[in-house]
């Protein structure tokens, strides 16, 4: 399939045409001000925010997690009283992580409309460019088709499989914005940035 990137000419947009290089924008630059910011729910067990907190003491201390675990355990248990604050922590924690830890690219399976060439062209002066997309090219192949909704995204926190949050998060957006008819590649791993791309993919 084919799929189009518009935008703007500037310095940026050199590095595209000249170089193979494509910039990953962080979730809060997007335009859509609730852009991946659903809502949390957790509706969890004891074990699961045990679990949770564990994992990410692991992450920021190293060592066992089995002596995590304990530790997290007791943390937990003598400060019950404090859930509700805990939950506000984590809740807040998770908004910063999508904020400064994915990079997300930005397509339409459209080259043809109006509104995006006046919302995303300079008004009708800057470019539109077309990629290969498909199984056999792995970069922008591994774009994802966004969905539109009426109904604000709502993630159980313990309960919502992985594939689910990344459907809820990533590539829901608002009916409104139904009309760009986009596509996204989201890259969990290396956040916002310059990504290279193999150039015989641009057509």
């Amino acid at each position: 399939m084919k799929l189009f990137k518009y935008g703007t000419v500037n310095q940026y947009s050199e590095e595209l045409f000249s170089s193979g290089r494509v910039f990953f924008q962080a979730p809060r630059n997007l335009n859509d001000p609730f852009e991946c910011s659903p809502e949390f729910t957790f509706n969890g067990t004891d074990e699961d925010f045990i679990e949770y907190l564990t994992r990410e003491k692991q992450k920021r201390d190293g060592g066992s997690f089995e002596e995590a675990r304990e530790e997290m355990s007791k943390v937990f248990t003598a400060d019950r009283v404090f859930l509700p604050y805990k939950l506000e922590m984590i809740r807040k924690h998770f908004y910063e992580s999508l904020s400064t830890e994915i990079g997300i690219y930005c397509l339409s399976e459209r080259y043809e409309s109006l509104l995006m060439w006046a919302h995303y062209a300079d008004a009708h002066r800057g470019f539109c460019i077309e990629f290969e997309a498909d199984e056999k090219t792995p970069f922008f192949g591994s774009a994802q088709k966004v969905r539109y909704s009426n109904t604000y995204p709502t993630v159980d926190f313990f309960n919502t499989s992985s594939d689910d949050q990344v459907d809820q998060i990533f590539l829901t957006k608002s009916e409104d914005w139904s009309y760009e008819n986009e596509w996204r590649i989201v890259d969990h791993e290396n956040g916002s940035g310059i990504r290279e791309y193999p150039e015989e993919l641009m057509r």
